[in-house]
């Protein structure tokens, strides 16, 4: 067996540079046992468990189809990434430590040998690393920082509900939406273009990325193969940002090029991008996009993990992207007075799309159970929401597009026309629409088919509405000169259900 040792500073002729930031794979060592990916690594007889990791990596890489991969290795002592080959070359990759200006060789947390091992496997040679991490010292710990602008008078007016004091204050760049997500933190985009997860109670830091997108582009919380991500479509690209990574800070993305411009949505499980000509691309199984065929004329709106659903004239086509997923076509009576294909057909969770049917006079707009075909709820109009998204709580149940406010339970599903042709900055949380028009700013309550309109007092004619609304606080945007604050305003009194 050739042995070599590979260290910090020795010539290789692995750049991590040139290794793609995606895929990450995993690789644990608890002191006992390896395992990757969450798959537990069983040795030969006389390889050590460390040895049959990396030599786990190594046949991953190649059964992927990849010159080489990174890997985050996670031990009792610590975590650190390095690159490894599909021959098995491994090479160190971990940032060196900037705040301090330590080289590689000099940081605490160091890989003191790589060993290259030539090993045999039936007819081939596989070469294997072997990682050997320096224990850290115990951290000492330490008081957690101040909250920013904790106490602050918040300079715009709020909804009934709301504390005029802010639990905190950060400055955002001030041509992107803050967005509160599912665990209740909040993704920002900081001034100098950092996309950040900020605790909704403290405003630290949990995750960021330095590539953030550009503009007022929209940012949707996913999943990537089972995987959470944010995701963002422009142009022709997907990019993708991986919220799973034990080291959550300066995250890499994943660009994924379309080939081509699309319409997506994120109505589903995962990420779907209609390219047109009846043609869609989705998640492949392995890596990049797949592209699939949808029966011709039907309209695609939502991508679950194994299926694709499309609907057309009558019927709801489910299109199997896994094996896991089954072709089947489920018919549905269409509501009365319509004919023929609807003329729009949007995805708003993955059991759920608003439907519209056009004739010479008049419209209809159906609320689509896309799991069994049955008709929820219908209203005489059109939301004529062109390239609009819609805004959905998934947590409560709801959503609004265009005028519409929908209710997308079971128990009480309704279409609700909320009349905001001359509205802005509208804001959905569970049965309220927060919003700003002609008669000032309003809290639209949704009580059934009933709408219950609230006015909120505002200290300037231009204060906006939130920009989000959680169970917990408003979160509002206000310009102080040069820059724009996101406020967090804590509600004082919880609606009564």
């Amino acid at each position: 067996m050739a042995l070599g040792i590979l260290r910090t500073g020795q010539m290789s002729t692995l750049n991590p540079d040139h290794v793609p930031s995606f895929p990450i794979l995993q690789l644990e060592y608890d002191g006992e046992m390896v395992t990757l990916d969450r798959i537990i690594v069983e040795p030969a007889t006389g390889t050590s468990p460390t040895d049959a990791g990396v030599q786990a990596v190594a046949q991953k890489a190649a059964d992927l189809g990849l010159d080489a991969v990174r890997v985050r290795v996670t031990t009792p002592d610590g975590v650190h990434m390095m690159v490894v080959s599909s021959n098995g070359e491994a090479v160190d990759a971990t940032a060196p430590d900037t705040a301090s200006g330590r080289s590689r060789s000099k940081r605490v947390l160091v890989i003191l040998a790589a060993c290259v091992c030539a090993v045999a496997l039936a007819t081939t040679g596989v070469v294997v690393g072997q990682i050997v991490i320096d224990s850290n010292k115990e951290p000492v710990a330490t008081a957690p920082p101040p909250i920013p602008g904790n106490g602050e008078a918040i300079p715009v007016g709020l909804p009934t509900g709301f504390s005029p004091e802010a639990t905190w204050s950060v400055p955002i760049d001030s041509a992107t939406q803050p967005t509160v997500m599912s665990n209740g933190n909040v993704l920002t985009t900081s001034p100098d273009g950092t996309l950040r997860i900020l605790d909704e109670h403290r405003a630290n830091t949990v995750w960021e990325s330095s590539s953030a997108p550009s503009g007022a582009q929209k940012i949707a919380e996913t999943t990537w193969r089972g995987r959470p991500v944010l995701a963002s479509f422009s142009g022709r690209k997907l990019t993708l940002w991986p919220l799973d990574l034990p080291d959550s800070h300066n995250v890499p993305t994943v660009s994924i090029d379309a080939g081509a411009t699309a319409e997506t949505s994120f109505a589903g499980a995962a990420p779907l991008l209609d390219l047109g000509d009846y043609t869609v691309a989705v998640p492949a199984q392995e890596s990049g996009l797949r592209r699939l065929s949808i029966p011709p004329g039907t309209q695609a709106v939502a991508a679950g993990t194994d299926l694709i659903i499309a609907i057309g004239d009558n019927t709801i086509t489910h299109t199997a992207i896994t094996s896991a997923g089954t072709d089947e076509t489920i018919d549905f009576d269409r509501p009365k007075g319509t004919r023929g294909a609807p003329s729009t057909a949007v995805g708003l969770t993955d059991t759920r799309a608003l439907v519209t049917w056009q004739s010479e006079k008049s419209a209809t707009t159906a609320l689509l159970n896309t799991r069994n075909g049955d008709i929820l709820s219908t209203i005489e109009g059109d939301p004529s929401i062109g390239q609009e998204q819609p805004q959905v709580d998934r947590e409560h149940s709801t959503a609004i597009i265009g005028p519409y406010f929908i209710d997308l339970s079971t128990s009480s599903p309704a279409i609700v026309d909320l009349d905001l042709a001359s509205s802005a900055d509208t804001t959905l949380a569970d049965h309220h629409v927060y919003t700003t028009n002609a008669d000032g700013a309003l809290d639209l309550g949704i009580k059934g088919k009933k709408v219950v309109p609230e006015q909120w007092k505002t200290l300037a004619d231009d204060d906006p509405a939130p920009v989000s609304v959680s169970s917990g606080a408003a979160y509002v945007i206000a310009d102080k000169v040069d820059s724009s604050i996101l406020y967090r305003a804590p509600r004082t009194t919880q609606e009564k259900p």
